[in-house]
């Protein structure tokens, strides 16, 4: 049995590697999001991104928003190239409008839409369960013969009770990849005192995560 290795790769961006798996999440790699709103700290190159695919038998997109379902990497001729060559599936949670769905589909992607809280076996070791939270967010868990993981992402589980009732019908974790920071507009320069309050908050609501999901391991991502 091999051992499941993770890897960051950028932003939200996560490779767990299990055997023949290798689930890719939420890829953004390069340029600005949110009308140049955003950057990333340091960008990956174009050579060690392809070296990743090669790495990926799925990738998984968590939700709308441009730095994690990013069209500049879907639309990118080497990377579908890519893709298409290893026919890496994109895994998205079932939607009504299905518009993510459908513009994956009319690009040449492969898609399996996850309804939340199914089951998924990508491999006799390696099984994947999406959920819905809210109006767009999903998170995963993976679970394989040695971890398992809740990826919550940019989800809204802050309080204590909401994190209980997701306990509740999924379970504990070993270990938790969560968003570290606040990423949202706090004001103008002298609101300092507002954002210290946001940035206290994102800090508790991990730790509420952490301890009510019976984690034992932290990894903070999704706000480079």
């Amino acid at each position: 049995m091999q051992d499941t290795e993770i890897k960051f790769i950028n932003h939200a961006s996560v490779l767990v590697s299990q055997g023949e798996v290798g689930l890719l999440s939420d890829p953004w790699y390069q340029n600005s999001v949110f009308h140049k709103g955003w950057r990333l700290i340091y960008e990956t190159d174009s050579e060690e991104i392809l070296k990743v695919l090669e790495k990926t038998s799925h990738i998984y997109i968590s939700h709308e928003h441009p730095d994690h379902f990013n069209t500049g990497f879907l639309l990118n001729d080497k990377v579908k190239k890519k893709i298409f060559s290893k026919e890496i599936k994109i895994l998205f949670q079932k939607t009504k409008d299905k518009r993510v769905a459908n513009f994956l589909s009319k690009t040449g992607y492969k898609v399996i839409e996850c309804a939340s809280g199914e089951k998924i076996k990508l491999s006799d070791q390696f099984e994947i369960q999406i959920v819905k939270h809210d109006f767009y967010d999903s998170s995963i868990s993976i679970k394989t013969p040695d971890i398992n993981l809740i990826n919550l992402n940019d989800c809204p589980l802050h309080n204590i009770q909401s994190i209980k009732n997701f306990k509740k019908k999924y379970g504990t974790f070993d270990l938790l990849l969560t968003q570290f920071s606040y990423a949202a507009w706090k004001g103008g320069i002298d609101k300092i005192e507002f954002r210290q309050k946001a940035a206290k908050e994102k800090l508790l609501s991990i730790k509420n995560q952490a301890e009510v999901l019976g984690c034992k391991k932290v990894i903070p991502f999704a706000s480079f």
